[in-house]
């Protein structure tokens, strides 16, 4: 009797000591094993926004240095505008003193033939 009452009750209670030692293992294993998929799927998104970012700072790099190159093609222009201006200014302050001569001498002209 003591035999079917040991049996009955101590075979079921290692048993069960067993699967919670295997269940256990195998529980701390699945969470380990989901852990890590947790870290390599932020590790992918982290990444994409990397290169995301990267993508998008080499599109403004490359937007900065065209306007940048806009920039200094405008202002060699102004100067080259700027030059040309002077030399007209030149070129009418000239022409204005010729002129002023020109009017002068046939003043004097006048003045003699009358």
């Amino acid at each position: 009797m003591m035999d079917t009452v040991l049996m009955n009750i101590v075979t079921p209670a290692v048993a069960a000591g067993l699967t919670w030692l295997v269940t256990k293992r195998k529980n701390k294993a699945e969470v380990k094993s989901s852990e890590l998929d947790n870290y390599d799927k932020n590790l992918r998104i982290y990444q994409n926004m990397i290169d995301d970012l990267k993508l998008r700072t080499d599109q403004l790099l490359n937007s900065n240095h065209n306007l940048v190159e806009s920039l200094r093609k405008q202002l060699d222009t102004n100067r080259e505008l700027l030059l040309e201006q002077e030399r007209l200014r030149v070129l009418l302050s000239d022409r204005a003193e010729k002129s002023e001569t020109q009017e002068s001498v046939l003043r004097e002209r006048k003045k003699n033939i009358s």
